[in-house]
């Protein structure tokens, strides 16, 4: 179970680029649980990452879900992502009363994990061919500060310099944490 789910790659990468990429799971999926958290050290110190990436379940069955408020939810029978409402047992997706149908994940850090993840599978399987638009979209291929890429994103995030609409962190007396 991820924040990222396999189709957010395809606006990235192509079906048959990134099956070459990706052809031991155990290997991409410890790749990108490293390349989440690396977003999260970025953040978490305004952001409430744990609850902004949460991860996915995956439903087979859409008429028999069990779930607790907030929880995302990935239907594999009909490629869609809901939203659990309120806590359900045993009930529908098509419950609007418990789901709602929605893709709740700032699409910038979506975009942002992806380019993480892609630079890093791609380490991994040939450090010294790694594609040049993939070392600019991570880290600006060593120009972080001419160029827009996955770090630099974050680090301005970091700085405050730009706020991305995420849930900020508060601390136990529901203080924000500046």
């Amino acid at each position: 179970m991820s924040f990222i789910l396999d189709r957010d790659y395809s606006v990235l990468i192509t079906d048959e680029q990134y099956g070459q990429i990706t052809t031991n799971d155990q290997d991409r999926d410890v790749c990108l649980a490293q390349s989440e958290e690396e977003v999260k050290e970025y953040i978490r110190h305004r952001f409430d990452v744990e609850f902004d990436m949460r991860a996915f379940s995956y439903e087979d069955d859409p008429n028999d879900v069990t779930a607790s408020e907030n929880d995302r939810i990935y239907d594999t029978t009909n490629d869609k992502l809901y939203i659990c409402i309120q806590d359900a047992t045993n009930k529908a997706l098509s419950n609007t009363d418990y789901f709602e149908e929605k893709d709740d994940r700032n699409q910038k850090l979506v975009q942002v994990t992806t380019d993480v993840f892609l630079y890093h599978i791609h380490t991994r399987l040939n450090p010294r061919n790694v594609p040049q638009h993939r070392k600019i979209r991570y880290d600006g291929d060593g120009d972080i500060d001419n160029a827009m890429s996955a770090i630099k994103w974050l680090l301005m995030v970091q700085k405050g310099t730009i706020t991305p609409d995420l849930t900020v962190w508060t601390d136990e007396d529901g203080e924000e944490n500046p």
